[in-house]
């Protein structure tokens, strides 16, 4: 039967979550839970760091087997490309070639990665939206200042020197920059 609303749930309400409740526990307990969690966070990451480096290494290991160096003598792959990687890939492909969705699927997915590096390019799917949050007091420009910024924005200037900032002067020097054409 559904919970109706704002109803605890059942294992809230059985004593199976309380365990992880933060709100019922003392300060010292939550830095010790904090700090358990990390370190366990810690050792898996590597754990699965030296996980990623013992399968590169395989992978980079020379193919010992006689038939399957001469399968990747078939496909064209010599001296110190018959390692463990090329095999794999390889077999990858016989899959994708036998018509295993699978491999074909992976396939595709592998192509596309290496497309993308290839072009240098990271193409966002969707528009980037950026929410600003107002944070503090608001501020308000005295009238003055408003004044000013109308005036900037429509070009209106009390005085001949403001006027013409942005006017280039004459000083009687010429830039000399030739005749010159280059031809190649």
């Amino acid at each position: 039967m559904p919970r109706k609303k704002g109803q605890a749930p059942e294992s809230y309400l059985s004593g199976a979550l309380q365990k992880k409740d933060f709100a019922h526990r003392t300060e010292e307990e939550r830095q010790a839970m904090y700090k358990k969690s990390a370190e366990t966070r810690r050792k898996n990451r590597m754990q699965k760091a030296e996980l990623q480096q013992c399968m590169k290494t395989l992978l980079m290991l020379p193919v010992k087997n006689k038939k399957q160096r001469e399968i990747l003598d078939e496909y064209g792959f010599h001296d110190e490309e018959l390692i463990n990687k090329t095999l794999l890939m390889v077999a990858l492909y016989r899959k994708g070639l036998s018509g295993d969705v699978q491999a074909i699927k992976e396939i595709i997915q592998m192509m596309e990665k290496l497309d993308m590096y290839e072009k240098e390019k990271v193409s966002v799917s969707t528009p980037l939206t950026i929410n600003l949050i107002a944070q503090g007091e608001t501020y308000y420009p005295s009238e003055a200042e408003e004044k000013e910024i109308w005036e900037a924005e429509n070009q209106v200037y009390e005085d001949k020197e403001e006027e013409n900032w942005n006017v280039e002067k004459d000083d009687g020097l010429e830039d000399d920059w030739g005749n010159e054409v280059y031809t190649p």
